[in-house]
Protein backbone atom coordinates (compact mmCIF):
# COMPACT_ATOMS: atom_id res chain seq x y z
CA UNK A 1 0.00 0.00 0.00
CA UNK A 2 1.37 3.71 -1.30
CA UNK A 3 2.54 6.51 1.70
CA UNK A 4 -0.73 8.46 0.55
CA UNK A 5 -3.29 5.06 0.35
CA UNK A 6 -2.66 4.31 3.89
CA UNK A 7 -3.10 8.05 4.89
CA UNK A 8 -6.32 8.07 2.95
CA UNK A 9 -6.79 4.26 4.71
CA UNK A 10 -6.49 5.94 8.53
CA UNK A 11 -8.90 9.04 7.60
CA UNK A 12 -11.50 6.78 6.13
CA UNK A 13 -11.12 4.45 9.42
CA UNK A 14 -11.50 7.44 11.46
CA UNK A 15 -14.69 8.43 9.75
CA UNK A 16 -15.98 4.58 10.09
CA UNK A 17 -15.35 4.57 13.85
CA UNK A 18 -17.51 7.94 14.16
CA UNK A 19 -20.34 6.35 12.45
CA UNK A 20 -20.88 3.19 13.95
CA UNK A 21 -22.04 4.78 17.07
CA UNK A 22 -25.57 4.55 17.69
CA UNK A 23 -26.62 2.51 20.21
CA UNK A 24 -23.43 1.77 21.82
CA UNK A 25 -22.57 1.01 25.60
CA UNK A 26 -19.76 2.49 27.40
CA UNK A 27 -17.13 -0.17 26.92
CA UNK A 28 -18.05 0.02 23.37
CA UNK A 29 -17.37 3.69 23.36
CA UNK A 30 -14.29 3.33 25.16
CA UNK A 31 -12.88 0.88 22.70
CA UNK A 32 -13.63 2.91 19.64
CA UNK A 33 -12.13 5.74 21.52
CA UNK A 34 -8.50 3.35 21.83
CA UNK A 35 -8.05 3.01 18.63
CA UNK A 36 -8.69 6.44 17.51
CA UNK A 37 -6.01 7.43 20.26
CA UNK A 38 -3.78 4.63 18.58
CA UNK A 39 -4.69 6.29 15.15
CA UNK A 40 -3.71 9.44 16.09
CA UNK A 41 -0.46 8.11 17.83
CA UNK A 42 0.79 6.19 14.69
CA UNK A 43 -0.22 8.73 12.41
CA UNK A 44 2.90 10.94 10.26
CA UNK A 45 0.98 13.73 9.39
CA UNK A 46 -1.67 16.47 10.75
CA UNK A 47 -4.68 15.55 8.59
CA UNK A 48 -5.07 12.26 10.11
CA UNK A 49 -4.09 14.08 13.51
CA UNK A 50 -7.06 16.13 13.09
CA UNK A 51 -9.47 14.36 11.37
CA UNK A 52 -9.30 11.69 14.20
CA UNK A 53 -9.17 14.25 17.10
CA UNK A 54 -12.21 15.32 15.60
CA UNK A 55 -13.98 11.48 15.86
CA UNK A 56 -12.89 11.57 19.50
CA UNK A 57 -14.59 14.67 20.62
CA UNK A 58 -17.57 13.05 18.85
CA UNK A 59 -17.30 9.25 19.66
CA UNK A 60 -16.78 11.04 23.34
CA UNK A 61 -19.75 13.46 23.30
CA UNK A 62 -21.95 10.48 22.55
CA UNK A 63 -20.46 8.44 25.51
CA UNK A 64 -20.86 11.48 28.37
CA UNK A 65 -24.22 11.62 26.98
CA UNK A 66 -24.99 8.33 28.58
CA UNK A 67 -26.78 8.29 32.08
CA UNK A 68 -23.89 6.02 33.44
CA UNK A 69 -20.94 7.67 32.35
CA UNK A 70 -19.70 10.22 35.25
CA UNK A 71 -19.12 7.62 37.16
CA UNK A 72 -17.27 5.16 34.54
CA UNK A 73 -13.37 5.08 34.77
CA UNK A 74 -12.80 4.95 31.51
CA UNK A 75 -9.42 3.21 32.32
CA UNK A 76 -8.03 2.46 29.31
CA UNK A 77 -7.82 6.29 27.76
CA UNK A 78 -4.36 6.56 29.15
CA UNK A 79 -4.42 9.96 26.95
CA UNK A 80 -7.28 11.43 28.36
CA UNK A 81 -7.04 13.07 31.77
CA UNK A 82 -10.15 12.27 33.79
CA UNK A 83 -10.52 14.47 37.34
CA UNK A 84 -13.24 14.80 39.39
CA UNK A 85 -13.82 17.70 41.85
CA UNK A 86 -13.47 17.01 45.79
CA UNK A 87 -17.46 17.66 46.02
CA UNK A 88 -18.17 15.22 43.84
CA UNK A 89 -20.66 17.15 41.66
CA UNK A 90 -18.34 17.89 38.56
CA UNK A 91 -15.74 15.82 36.42
CA UNK A 92 -13.30 17.64 33.71
CA UNK A 93 -12.07 15.73 30.37
CA UNK A 94 -8.87 17.09 28.91
CA UNK A 95 -6.51 15.65 26.44
CA UNK A 96 -4.11 17.50 23.67
CA UNK A 97 -2.59 16.25 20.39
CA UNK A 98 0.69 16.96 19.07
CA UNK A 99 0.66 18.63 15.52
CA UNK A 100 3.15 20.16 13.22
CA UNK A 101 2.39 23.38 14.65
CA UNK A 102 2.14 22.88 18.14
CA UNK A 103 -0.27 21.38 20.78
CA UNK A 104 -4.06 21.15 20.14
CA UNK A 105 -5.95 21.14 23.37
CA UNK A 106 -9.63 19.37 24.19
CA UNK A 107 -11.64 19.04 27.18
CA UNK A 108 -15.00 18.95 27.99
CA UNK A 109 -16.80 19.92 31.04
CA UNK A 110 -19.44 17.17 32.60
CA UNK A 111 -21.85 17.54 35.69
CA UNK A 112 -23.35 15.23 38.05
CA UNK A 113 -26.70 15.95 36.52
CA UNK A 114 -25.87 15.05 32.78
CA UNK A 115 -24.80 18.66 31.52
CA UNK A 116 -22.13 18.42 28.87
CA UNK A 117 -19.80 21.47 27.92
CA UNK A 118 -17.22 21.31 25.07
CA UNK A 119 -14.03 22.92 25.78
CA UNK A 120 -13.09 24.31 22.50
CA UNK A 121 -9.55 26.12 21.76
CA UNK A 122 -8.92 29.17 20.18
CA UNK A 123 -7.46 28.75 16.68
CA UNK A 124 -4.43 29.72 18.30
CA UNK A 125 -3.36 28.69 21.51
CA UNK A 126 -2.65 31.30 23.94
CA UNK A 127 -1.47 31.98 27.18
CA UNK A 128 -4.26 33.01 29.08
CA UNK A 129 -4.22 36.92 30.92
CA UNK A 130 -5.00 37.75 34.46
CA UNK A 131 -7.85 40.21 34.42
CA UNK A 132 -10.59 38.85 31.91
CA UNK A 133 -13.08 36.34 32.20
CA UNK A 134 -13.16 33.78 28.99
CA UNK A 135 -15.71 31.63 27.09
CA UNK A 136 -15.32 28.35 26.56
CA UNK A 137 -15.81 28.58 23.05
CA UNK A 138 -12.50 30.58 23.56
CA UNK A 139 -10.52 28.55 25.63
CA UNK A 140 -7.04 29.10 25.88
CA UNK A 141 -6.33 24.70 26.47
CA UNK A 142 -4.93 23.00 29.11
CA UNK A 143 -4.47 19.58 30.61
CA UNK A 144 -6.38 19.81 34.25
CA UNK A 145 -5.33 17.63 37.35
CA UNK A 146 -6.84 19.42 40.36
CA UNK A 147 -10.84 20.90 41.01
CA UNK A 148 -11.44 22.24 44.40
CA UNK A 149 -15.29 23.25 44.97
CA UNK A 150 -15.28 26.69 46.89
CA UNK A 151 -18.45 28.42 47.65
CA UNK A 152 -18.18 32.47 46.66
CA UNK A 153 -21.29 34.94 48.00
CA UNK A 154 -23.37 31.57 48.08
CA UNK A 155 -22.38 30.13 44.54
CA UNK A 156 -20.59 27.38 43.71
CA UNK A 157 -17.77 27.73 41.93
CA UNK A 158 -14.06 25.45 41.05
CA UNK A 159 -10.80 26.28 41.08
CA UNK A 160 -9.14 23.99 38.58
CA UNK A 161 -5.24 23.82 38.57
CA UNK A 162 -3.61 22.74 35.34
CA UNK A 163 -0.44 22.90 32.65
CA UNK A 164 -0.05 24.19 29.08
CA UNK A 165 2.21 25.37 26.29
CA UNK A 166 1.87 27.41 23.69
CA UNK A 167 5.88 28.47 23.55
CA UNK A 168 8.82 27.01 22.46
CA UNK A 169 10.87 27.87 25.34
CA UNK A 170 8.32 27.64 28.17
CA UNK A 171 5.16 26.06 29.69
CA UNK A 172 3.00 27.28 32.35
CA UNK A 173 0.82 25.81 34.72
CA UNK A 174 -2.56 27.53 35.82
CA UNK A 175 -4.96 28.28 38.77
CA UNK A 176 -8.20 29.01 36.85
CA UNK A 177 -11.64 29.69 38.34
CA UNK A 178 -14.93 28.35 36.96
CA UNK A 179 -18.32 29.59 37.55
CA UNK A 180 -21.58 29.70 35.94
CA UNK A 181 -23.96 32.35 35.24
CA UNK A 182 -27.36 32.65 36.15
CA UNK A 183 -28.43 31.36 32.94
CA UNK A 184 -25.67 27.89 33.67
CA UNK A 185 -23.51 29.03 31.36
CA UNK A 186 -19.88 28.45 31.96
CA UNK A 187 -17.06 30.46 32.32
CA UNK A 188 -13.84 30.65 33.44
CA UNK A 189 -12.17 33.51 35.09
CA UNK A 190 -13.31 35.46 38.31
CA UNK A 191 -11.78 38.02 40.94
CA UNK A 192 -11.07 35.95 43.71
CA UNK A 193 -7.39 35.75 43.62
CA UNK A 194 -5.55 38.32 45.77
CA UNK A 195 -1.76 38.87 45.54
CA UNK A 196 0.84 40.27 48.11
CA UNK A 197 -0.50 43.53 47.91
CA UNK A 198 -4.19 42.40 47.95
CA UNK A 199 -4.93 43.23 44.50
CA UNK A 200 -7.46 40.89 42.96
CA UNK A 201 -6.68 38.88 39.76
CA UNK A 202 -9.33 36.28 37.30
CA UNK A 203 -6.81 33.38 38.14
CA UNK A 204 -2.96 33.00 38.56
CA UNK A 205 -0.11 31.82 35.38
CA UNK A 206 3.34 30.40 36.11
CA UNK A 207 5.25 30.85 33.44
CA UNK A 208 8.62 29.03 33.62
CA UNK A 209 11.68 27.30 31.17
CA UNK A 210 10.68 24.30 29.22
CA UNK A 211 13.13 22.10 30.56
CA UNK A 212 12.35 22.86 34.78
CA UNK A 213 9.27 21.68 36.39
CA UNK A 214 7.11 23.41 38.68
CA UNK A 215 5.05 21.97 41.70
CA UNK A 216 1.33 23.46 42.28
CA UNK A 217 -1.38 21.38 43.85
CA UNK A 218 -4.23 21.63 46.65
CA UNK A 219 -3.42 21.09 50.16
CA UNK A 220 -6.88 19.93 51.32
CA UNK A 221 -5.60 19.61 55.39
CA UNK A 222 -4.59 23.37 55.27
CA UNK A 223 -6.78 24.85 52.45
CA UNK A 224 -4.52 25.98 50.62
CA UNK A 225 -2.76 25.75 46.93
CA UNK A 226 0.93 25.41 47.32
CA UNK A 227 3.45 25.81 44.73
CA UNK A 228 7.36 26.56 43.73
CA UNK A 229 8.72 30.25 43.63
CA UNK A 230 10.07 30.92 40.81
CA UNK A 231 13.25 32.92 39.95
CA UNK A 232 15.48 33.76 37.08
CA UNK A 233 16.66 30.11 35.81
CA UNK A 234 18.13 30.59 31.98
CA UNK A 235 19.40 34.37 30.39
CA UNK A 236 19.11 34.72 26.67
CA UNK A 237 20.43 37.65 24.16
CA UNK A 238 17.54 40.56 24.06
CA UNK A 239 17.28 40.17 27.86
CA UNK A 240 14.85 37.06 27.58
CA UNK A 241 15.12 35.76 30.95
CA UNK A 242 13.49 32.21 31.40
CA UNK A 243 12.12 31.13 35.37
CA UNK A 244 12.29 28.03 37.56
CA UNK A 245 11.54 26.52 41.44
CA UNK A 246 14.22 28.56 44.05
CA UNK A 247 13.31 25.95 46.29
CA UNK A 248 11.16 28.05 48.24
CA UNK A 249 7.20 28.02 48.44
CA UNK A 250 4.64 29.98 48.49
CA UNK A 251 0.48 28.99 48.13
CA UNK A 252 -2.77 30.87 47.94
CA UNK A 253 -4.48 30.65 51.71
CA UNK A 254 -8.54 29.94 51.94
CA UNK A 255 -10.17 32.92 53.45
CA UNK A 256 -14.03 34.59 53.39
CA UNK A 257 -13.60 37.02 51.06
CA UNK A 258 -11.14 34.57 48.36
CA UNK A 259 -7.71 33.12 48.28
CA UNK A 260 -4.69 34.83 49.40
CA UNK A 261 -1.05 34.92 48.07
CA UNK A 262 0.87 34.37 50.91
CA UNK A 263 4.68 33.87 50.13
CA UNK A 264 7.93 32.38 51.93
CA UNK A 265 6.13 29.16 53.21
CA UNK A 266 7.66 26.68 55.88
CA UNK A 267 7.33 23.76 54.57
CA UNK A 268 9.16 19.84 54.86
CA UNK A 269 11.42 19.15 52.40
CA UNK A 270 9.24 16.01 51.40
CA UNK A 271 6.80 17.31 48.37
CA UNK A 272 4.57 14.49 49.02
CA UNK A 273 3.63 15.81 52.60
CA UNK A 274 2.98 19.22 50.85
CA UNK A 275 -0.53 17.47 49.02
Amino acid sequence: MSMHNFKSFLIVFCLLITACMSAQTLPDYETRLAQLFNTIKLADNDSVRLNCNDSVKQVLSNALNVSESFVYPFDSLVYVGKVTSDDQLLRVYTWNIVTDSGLVFNGFLQSSLGVITPLKQAENGYKPTLNEQISTQNWYGALYYRIVAYKYKRQKVYLLVGWSQCAQQTQYKVLDVLSFDASGVAQLGLPILFDDEKKITYRSVFEYDIDAVMFLDYNSSRKRFIFDHLSPMKFFENDIVTLGPDMSFDAYVRKSKGWFLKEDLRVKNSRTNMK
